[in-house]
């Protein structure tokens, strides 16, 4: 269904339609098909019982509409009546139904996208048609884009940690979550648990964080080739790695073992910093008496990068981006408008 970018944000253009869009048809099953499931859920007794037992029921339709034929996503449909037992946290239980949901889907290796009532009610912005359908189109296995430039044969890969804070054992899971090529292809999501954790204190963050032993860091490069062979049937020439905390020996030691013979390994530490201020400079003020300074009247562009030593740089994911706005091609578009 076409609709009209009216007033949404300055790089939103007309949504076509599905089909126009993306070039594939999206088949949408019908009430009293096999692939509908409608879950009557009563939401009474404790916040505790009834999370559970939303979950239970949403899991198990979830696990037949995925063992239908010809199924690419499983929608999940949130509505209002739910939102109290989404989050429940009691004492030492807490629970998260989104969390819960996902966590069933990837351990049965169904995907699928959850929709809350609040978000789509009386909605007809083009921007939420674009993201739900590319939601659809991505995780049906199909790609939208990829970069127009890139080596072949690299392996990309991210870790992440999650733990419970207020467990006693504080177990840390690990997840290799995103394991894929230089064209965005073979995505793999694998999670495990770290058998000794190493737990660290930097600059960037107030409380420790975990990080890996040396075994359990042999153990994920060897996961991380495994994953990637699974999906190419070859070795990568190439290996990054990136993660939000800095790299231990210990852990730069264990990845190089499991990942010898690969010709070239990188390890990225990816934070973010708010202390840094820049502005961008616009030379055409540098002449001009009337301006008051020879800043840009945009942010810095998206890209932007300021070397900082031969190991550490600074690069701009949020920024201006130019020829993306509709209204006026002359501008560009940044996110949160002019603010810096």
């Amino acid at each position: 269904m076409p609709v009209d970018r009216g007033d949404d944000d300055d790089y939103v253009v007309n949504f076509p339609g599905f089909e126009a869009a993306f070039g594939a048809r999206m088949a949408i099953p019908s009430p009293g098909d096999s692939a509908w499931i409608n879950c009557q859920i009563p939401c009474d007794g404790s916040a505790v019982d009834t999370n559970r037992r939303i979950t239970g029921e949403l899991t198990n339709a979830i696990r037949q509409i995925g063992a239908a034929d010809q199924v690419d996503v499983v929608l999940v449909f949130i509505p209002d009546a739910w939102k109290p037992y989404e989050k429940v946290s009691v004492g030492a239980v807490s629970l998260d139904l989104h969390d819960q949901i996902k966590a069933f889907c990837v351990q049965h290796q169904i995907r699928s996208q959850l929709i809350r009532a609040e978000k789509v009610r009386n909605e007809r912005s083009a921007r939420i048609y674009w993201w739900l359908s590319l939601a659809f189109f991505t995780k049906s296995l199909r790609v939208p884009w990829s970069l127009a430039e890139s080596s072949d044969n690299v392996a990309y890969a991210g870790i992440g940690y999650s733990f419970d804070p207020s467990a006693e054992t504080r177990k840390i899971v690990t997840g290799c979550c995103h394991v894929y090529d230089s064209a965005g292809l073979g995505l793999r999501f694998r999670l495990g648990e770290l058998e000794n954790p190493i737990w660290r204190r930097d600059e960037f963050s107030p409380r420790k964080n975990p990080h890996m032993s040396r075994d359990d860091a042999y153990r994920l490069g060897i996961r991380t080739r495994q994953l990637f062979f699974e999906s190419h049937s070859n070795q990568p020439d190439r290996v990054l790695i990136c993660k939000q905390t800095h790299f231990l020996d210990d852990e730069v030691e264990g990845l190089l073992s499991a990942l010898q013979g690969i010709a070239h390994v990188d390890l990225l530490t990816v934070q973010f910093d708010s202390a840094w201020r820049f502005c961008a400079f616009d030379p055409r003020k540098v002449n001009d008496p009337s301006a008051k300074s020879s800043a840009h009247g945009f942010p810095i562009r998206r890209g932007s990068g300021v070397l900082l030593d031969s190991r550490s740089f600074l690069l701009w994911l949020h920024g201006n981006v130019l020829g993306t706005n509709v209204k006026n091609e002359r501008y560009g578009y940044f996110q949160g408008k002019s603010r810096i």
